[in-house]
């Protein structure tokens, strides 16, 4: 699988925004989502792989991104845990995060 590295790892590192852009359009790194990129040499082998490898890809460009409280569920804890899935289901990563609306509760 390969290394991702966060944006912000990458500005820790001493780049900026353009350099990121200029180093995307020569190809030197390519972007798996928002805020994630690895070397396109270890990308090319797990995309080609197929869709499981390409989530699992995925995954760990989000699950570094993903704040308290979140944790991956349906058909992507699936795939990680090993049970079978659904191509179509591994388009997405499937994430569930609580919610706290600040519902009343009744006095009584």
């Amino acid at each position: 699988m390969p290394v991702i590295s966060l944006t912000s790892q990458l500005r820790d590192r001493g780049f900026n925004t353009n350099d990121l852009a200029r180093l995307r359009r020569r190809g030197e790194i390519v972007r798996i989502r928002r805020g994630a990129y690895a070397q396109p040499s270890e990308t090319m082998s797990a995309i080609s792989s197929g869709a499981e490898d390409q989530h699992r890809l995925l995954l760990a460009a989000t699950i570094p991104q993903l704040a308290g409280g979140a944790v991956i569920s349906h058909s992507s804890a699936a795939l990680l845990h090993g049970l079978p899935t659904w191509p179509k289901s591994l388009e997405r990563v499937h994430i569930t995060r609580g919610r706290n609306y600040g519902g009343k509760g009744a006095a009584s």
